[in-house]
């Protein structure tokens, strides 16, 4: 199932990447209007995406650490393994489809990982619509993920020496074995960058906390 214009734009966005197919809560989200979502700043969007209880879209205690889809609960899994985390609890998934964190500021869901040194979260913004355009032109997230790849950056200087995997393309008709080894490649890929945006900000964090000036970077 693919929704259009979750951003206000032409961008696409899979819902079955957050989503099981028959979900109630796609149907909420499509039948809410672009234009009837409130512009928040990026810091009050993404409250709302975390803290909203009435929000149409949101995951269950639950579901924010085990994802009800296939391909957001094997990013989950996989980061959980870079993480070595035992307790999946510390890692987890806020989706943000029509919501102003994904149409004013192109983010489409949060992972917040509980860093256990300061028991602080941290927060890695992604955008996963499948706006190919947006690795060359720009774009409003930590991480931007189409279907060739997956790139970090955004406003951050610190994640500059991050790189990004870009998966190319087939000529014609792939093989089916060739597009499962090119989904394999994008969710290793989008996995390891948002594992390595996630160290960039532990470490700002730390950084911080010694300063004294961490909560200013809650949402940075």
């Amino acid at each position: 199932m693919h929704a259009k214009n979750l951003h206000g734009s032409d961008d696409l966005f899979t819902m079955d990447r957050l989503y099981l197919g028959g979900d109630e809560r796609v149907r909420k989200l499509n039948g809410i209007q672009i234009g009837a979502i409130k512009r928040l700043t990026r810091q009050a969007a993404i409250e709302d995406v975390l803290r909203n209880p009435d929000y149409a879209g949101r995951y269950s205690a639950s579901e924010s650490f085990d994802p009800p889809a296939e391909w957001i609960r094997d990013i989950h899994f996989r980061l959980t393994q870079m993480l070595k985390l035992q307790d999946w609890s510390q890692l987890k998934i806020f989706p943000a489809p029509k919501t102003s964190a994904s149409v004013h500021h192109h983010i489409d869901f949060i992972i917040e990982f509980c860093e256990p040194e300061s028991d602080q979260p941290v927060y890695v913004t992604v955008d996963a619509s499948l706006n190919r355009s947006k690795i060359e032109n720009g774009y409003k997230a930590d991480i931007v993920v189409s279907n060739r790849g997956a790139i970090a950056g955004g406003d951050h200087e610190d994640f500059a020496t991050i790189g990004g995997v870009d998966i190319p393309e087939f000529v014609g008709n792939p093989a089916p074995e060739d597009e499962r080894e090119r989904e394999e490649s994008v969710r290793q890929g989008t996995a390891q960058i948002i594992f390595e945006v996630l160290q960039k900000k532990i470490e700002r964090l730390h950084r911080a906390r010694v300063q004294g000036w961490a909560k200013s970077l809650r949402y940075a």
